[in-house]
């Protein structure tokens, strides 16, 4: 499904076409479909487990994914 590189200001969601794979070193860049930068904000109360939610909006939606103090969320749109 996807992976997501976490940095302070930004994530990095990585979508790719090989699944049930775990861990470093990461050796799959020719089999990815897509790598979305998230935006990110702070959460003013820490959340204890990764939550991974979507909000619809007008023809897509808003992927959400919230850890600790940390909000990530990207808009999606079918197409």
């Amino acid at each position: 499904m996807g992976l997501s590189l976490p940095a302070s200001d930004k994530w990095i969601l990585i979508v790719n076409k090989k699944t049930g794979e775990w861990g470093i070193p990461y050796k799959y860049e020719k089999d990815e479909m897509a790598r979305l930068e998230m935006k990110v904000a702070t959460l003013p109360n820490a959340i204890e487990n990764f939550t991974i939610a979507y909000e619809r909006t007008g023809n897509g939606c808003t992927l959400q994914m919230d850890w600790e103090t940390t909000h990530a969320f990207v808009d999606l749109i079918a197409k």
